[in-house]
């Protein structure tokens, strides 16, 4: 890869290291939170930026502010998804949880629902933690962000999904 960003090499050795357990998209189906179905075929389709979380008091503060991070950034209907795995089975108030999920959507992102934690556990990420997972076009993992949100983070994880668009008339590189 001659034209590769040594950085960018490093971070996807890193992520490999760090979260050997998890592995590219696997194969899964989810709901978001008013029951649209997804599959892992849509978002490799287009990359993911996903917030794996739960909806518990603990990981509220965390869901926010990686909310007010990635929410700026531009998501065109033909770049990657956006989106928040939301872990059920971390959480006691279920019901609740759902209800505010619904009465609040307004994609992006998308609010998908892990009813029993197993998508979680497929992707290879522990429980109780919100953590940003980042998934390029064909489901390959990029990126992992374990830290606290910034808009820096943010915007990495966001570009390092992003396919380069080759100029009109041109060949991709």
């Amino acid at each position: 890869m001659p034209f590769a960003r040594p950085h960018l090499l490093l971070l996807a050795a890193l992520v490999g290291f760090l979260f050997p357990d998890a592995p590219g998209l696997p194969a899964f189906t989810v709901n978001d939170c008013r029951g649209k179905v997804y599959t892992d075929l849509d978002f490799r389709a287009r990359g993911l930026v996903l917030v794996v979380t739960a909806p518990t008091y603990a990981q509220g503060d965390a869901q926010k502010a990686w909310n007010r991070a990635l929410d700026p950034l531009a998501w065109p209907e033909d770049g990657p998804y956006y989106a928040f795995l939301q872990d059920l089975s971390q959480s006691w108030f279920r019901g609740v949880a759902l209800a505010e999920m619904r009465q609040r959507y307004d994609p992006p992102p998308l609010l998908l629902v892990d009813e029993d934690g197993s998508v979680r556990t497929a992707l290879g990420f522990p429980a109780g933690a919100t953590l940003v997972a980042a998934y390029a076009p064909g489901g390959r993992l990029v990126g992992v962000e374990t830290n606290g949100a910034s808009a820096a983070r943010a915007k990495k994880l966001w570009e390092s999904v992003r396919q380069p668009r080759p100029a009109p008339g041109r060949a991709a590189p």
